[in-house]
Order: C-alpha cells, then structure tokens, then sequence
C-alpha cells in the first residue's frame, strides 16, 4: 500500500507541486539487477544486447561493476555509492541488468515534484498506469529473457545462476532531462565461478535474445518460476512442470507419420491412408514417459540415454509425491531437474 504525505511533508521532502499548465512528458523503462553468480569478469569487460520478446523491447547489460552496466544500457548510474549498495545487497557481482521498455509517453500534469544536482527530475507518484504498464511488459518478457539466458551460460560444464537483487524504474523526457517517479510502500550461499572471457559473453548474449523469442511462454514462465524458487520441494515440482508442458508441446508439433517412417527405414507415405495409419499409431502415446522418449527421438538430438533414465528417475519422484509415497523429493532432484530443464530449452533456438 502507498503512502500518502502531508503538504507540509512534501514540502519538508523538498517537493513542491506542479504549476497549472505545466506537465512533464517522459518515456519509462524498467530496470531490474541480477547477480551472476559461478562466472567471472575482467573488470573492464561490459557487454549490452537488445531484443524483443512477446512484443517487448528490452536490453541486457552484463558487467563486472553495477553501474559500468547500467551507465552502459541506460546512460545513468543505479548507485551513488557502489560499494555501500553491494554491501547492503550481500553481493560482489558481476551483474546482469536487463531494462524492460521505454514505455509510450505518459504525461504527469499535476502532482509533486523537485529538480535534483545532478539535473534530473524526481516525482511522486504522479504518472497513473505507469506500474501497471511495466508491471504488464515485465510479466510477459522477463520470464523468456531470464529463462534463455540461464539456458545459455548453463553449458560445457558451467553453472551459473541469476540472483534476483532488485529493481528500479526511470523515464527520460524528449529533451533527455531524467525523470524518476518515486512511490513508498511497505513492504548465505556458497558457488563457484568461472572465468568467462568478453567474446564468449557477447556470443551467449546474443543467443539468448535468440532464445527468449523461440521459447515457450507457458514453459519460460515456470521456468523462471524454479530459477527464483528457494524452497526445494516447490523448485523440483516447477522444473519437472516445465519439462512436463514443453514434452506435451513439442510432442504435439511432431510429424508423427514422417517420423515412423523414417524410424522404419524410410518406408513411402505417400499413399494417404497409409500417412493416417502411421499417424494413429504415434497417437497412442499417452504417457508422458513415452512422449518423451519420442521427443528425445525425433527432435532432442542432444539427449543421451541417461538423460532419458534421468528423466524416467524424476518422473517417479514426482508420481510418488502424487501419490503420497513420498511428501518431498530425494536430496538434489530439483537441481537434475533444472539441469534436465536446461538441456531441453536450449534446444528451442
């Protein structure tokens, strides 16, 4: 819930209200920070991508220092106080930011607002929409964008992860003056790192703008959900859900027919009811282990068979909490879960 100031606060806070006849006029973008964790950075290495997923606009900046990459995707400092603000966070970096917009203009004609030193303009509250617009483009892009990028930098052996550490918001007005509407509300790990060189940054950035297109929302969304999750029971239920939705998805855009017969030596199809019959038989396939089996066939090329075992291990798993067998999963199946999960994604580009 937001709160509301006195005039008498607001003008205390520095504020002062919108004369008539004048209104600000800003476009807003999203910014929201994640630290990487299990890689590691030259410390002059910054590298920005920009792309569009579901139909937003958004950019990625990956640095060693926090505002090396926001200075380098939105040509503004996040923290005054670099040092303090990463102490606070109980972080060292390096850092992932990824801004989600500009929105369209949103006009501000009334309202509280004060010019800062550094000539940018904060307001309070005054742009009605503005939170839910972003609230809107983030919901439907971050989950894509988080998800491809884990994708991406979770291969040859690495595991790196993207810790959530908080969000900011800022519009900039036609004439480039900075424009931050500020709202009030109530409201210990151990890794390892890698060394990750600027090529091989810039290359897995520019994939996972690739992947973020071509992933499945639906499956993105759990996804990210098991990226974020800190609770081991709920992170394997929503990694074996997200290899559960993209296993029936994939099977169903399958050429059932072409792939039989392929699998029987290149046998012709050409007569109809011969298509049909082949067709009938790949529909038989209820079970979400043999579906999976024929994706792995016919379409995840990158699978072995361990990871057909694995998957069949998982399965289990969660059949027997179904069941009540079980109330938790074993020890570590979240993790092969998301690894499995990983695999699977990475295949969509």
């Amino acid at each position: 819930m937001a709160i509301q100031f006195s005039t008498e606060a607001m003008r205390a806070m520095g504020f002062e209200p919108l004369t008539e006849g004048h209104s600000i006029v800003a476009k807003f973008s999203s910014v929201t920070v994640f630290e990487v964790r299990g890689i590691t950075l030259d410390h002059q290495t910054t590298k920005i991508v920009r792309g569009n997923a579901a139909g937003v606009d958004y950019g990625i900046a990956v640095s060693a220092g926090l505002n090396k990459a926001c200075e380098a995707i939105v040509a503004d400092k996040y923290a005054d106080a670099e040092d303090e603000w990463k102490q606070e966070h109980k972080c060292v970096g390096p850092f992932a930011l990824v801004t989600i917009g500009p929105t369209l203009d949103f006009t501000c004609s009334t309202g509280w607002s004060k010019e800062e030193q550094d000539g940018s303009l904060t307001t309070f509250d005054s742009f009605p929409g503005l939170r839910d617009d972003l609230k809107s483009r983030e919901s439907r892009a971050l989950p894509r964008i988080l998800s491809a990028l884990a994708c991406v930098f979770n291969d040859e052996g690495r595991h790196a992860s993207f810790r959530r550490l908080d969000r900011a918001s800022a519009g900039k007005t036609a004439t480039g003056q900075i424009v931050r509407d500020l709202r009030i509300e109530f409201k210990g790990e151990g890794y390892v790192s890698q060394n990750l060189s600027a090529e091989s940054l810039e290359e897995k950035l520019l994939k996972s703008v690739g992947l973020a297109t071509s992933i499945n929302p639906k499956v993105s969304r759990l996804f990210s959900l098991g990226l974020t999750e800190k609770d081991e029971f709920k992170k394997f239920m929503y990694f074996f859900l997200t290899l559960e939705v993209e296993t029936h998805a994939v099977f169903g855009r399958i050429d059932h027919a072409q792939s039989l017969a392929t699998l029987l030596g290149g046998a012709p199809t050409s007569r109809p009811s011969t298509a049909d019959l082949l067709k009938r038989q790949a529909d038989q396939f209820r079970n979400l282990f043999d579906r999976f089996v024929w994706c792995a066939t016919f379409v995840w090329s990158g699978l072995r068979e361990e990871d057909v075992e694995q998957f069949k291990a998982l399965k289990k798993a969660r059949d027997d909490i179904a069941h009540g067998t079980i109330s938790e999963p074993p020890g570590g199946y979240a993790r092969l879960a998301e690894q499995l999960a990983h695999k699977i994604l990475w295949q969509c580009r």
